[in-house]
């Protein structure tokens, strides 16, 4: 595959996104969006160990340790900072890098061997202790925008019960950094990321492996494969998934529906997966150009679909809501049905089957 073509898949993709003609027989001449580095939902940071092509000999193990203990060891020292004192806003970096961290575990793990019967699985207990910290810091986080959240400010009421809310979610997330930095201590959790198998792939439970990683693939790295070929192994595994579900996409009636966003969420989630891996590792892509094009095309999309999900959340909130007002849940819903019909006849339009397949191609085989 050569670069033209992967410029062709990320016109196409980018095209998508704003609903302009794609790449055909000659590149449209639409002016296309910058890339986008992260997207609301599937944010990733990687500012140490950055992917290059120094790394495509090196063995799933060896590629484990090149990019989990660096980024690990600056989670522990942004951890370290979070103190009585720290607002929401501080916890945007540090929830990044913990994602980062979380997502390469699932990653690569089966770098790291299943203990004997009745030994400590410290594997899923770091993983257990950063998921909690995740949850933690994003309900911290999340009350940087009161309004956002739903909080008149201006409300005695409403400023009173997100004073509480703060003081509860800070306690709770103070009380997460304490017994995090405790364990990783006494059983010294960087020394055990810096150590994974270089050699043999390790076996792992399957209720242990993320279903939007390994998990969802039925399927495992090869010890005869390098690191790079098996991640590409894994984006391609993901991407035909996401093309199997896209079919399940002509039958979405009402987006609202349980049933029906249930397919809407989850072909989005397996298409950032697709994005976020290209993302962490430029050198899958077979021809060499990097996350630039493809990601970019992937994220601007992606960003349609999460437009698209934060509003189908918000009617969902309002269902709930014993205040609901029914004149604005009737144009809320008119709305969500006008987007998702607009955003599907473009993926029907460009035949996103095709451009799927297109992109399967473009990782290492």
């Amino acid at each position: 595959m050569n670069k033209r073509r992967i410029f062709c898949v990320s016109a196409t993709l980018l095209a998508l996104s704003i609903g302009a003609a794609g790449c055909d027989n000659q590149v449209s001449g639409q002016d296309f969006p910058s890339p986008v580095t992260h997207a609301e939902g599937v944010k990733f940071v990687i500012d140490t160990a950055k992917a290059d092509r120094s790394e495509a000999g090196l063995s799933y193990g060896d590629l484990a340790e090149v990019r989990i203990t660096p980024l690990f060891e600056r989670l522990l020292s942004d951890v370290a900072t979070l103190n009585s004192n720290s607002e929401p806003a501080d916890g945007t970096p540090i929830l990044e890098r913990l994602n980062v961290v979380r997502d390469l575990m699932d990653i690569f793990i089966f770098a790291y061997p299943t203990p004997e019967w009745g030994d400590d699985d410290l594997w899923g207990r770091i993983r257990g202790h950063l998921e909690g910290g995740y949850n933690a810091l994003a309900a911290f986080e999340s009350l940087a925008n009161p309004e956002a959240e739903g909080f008149d400010m201006e409300d005695r009421e409403d400023a009173d019960a997100y004073e509480e809310l703060y003081d509860r979610s800070l306690i709770r997330l103070l009380g997460w950094v304490e017994v995090f930095e405790e364990r990783a201590f006494f059983d010294d959790y960087a020394d055990y990321l810096s150590s994974p198998d270089h050699r043999e792939i390790q076996e792992r439970p399957l209720n242990q492996q993320n279903p939007m990683f390994w998990g969802g693939c039925d399927a495992k790295p090869n010890r005869n494969r390098s690191g790079i070929e098996n991640i590409a192994y894994l984006a391609t595994c993901v991407t035909v998934i996401a093309e199997w579900e896209f079919q399940g996409l002509q039958d979405i009636d009402e987006p609202t529906r349980v049933s029906d966003y249930s397919s809407f969420h989850s072909f989005e989630t397996h298409l950032a997966v697709v994005a976020t891996l290209n993302g962490y590792f430029p050198a899958i892509i077979e021809s060499g150009a990097g996350p630039s094009e493809l990601e970019a095309g992937m994220r601007q999309l992606l960003a349609r679909f999460e437009s698209l999900n934060a509003k189908l959340v918000h009617y969902e909130k309002l269902m709930q809501d014993e205040r609901d007002d029914e004149d604005e849940l009737e144009s809320l819903e008119d709305t969500i049905g006008e987007e998702w019909q607009s955003l599907f006849n473009l993926l029907d339009d460009e035949d996103m089957h095709d451009v799927l397949e297109d992109i399967q191609d473009e990782f290492l085989s």
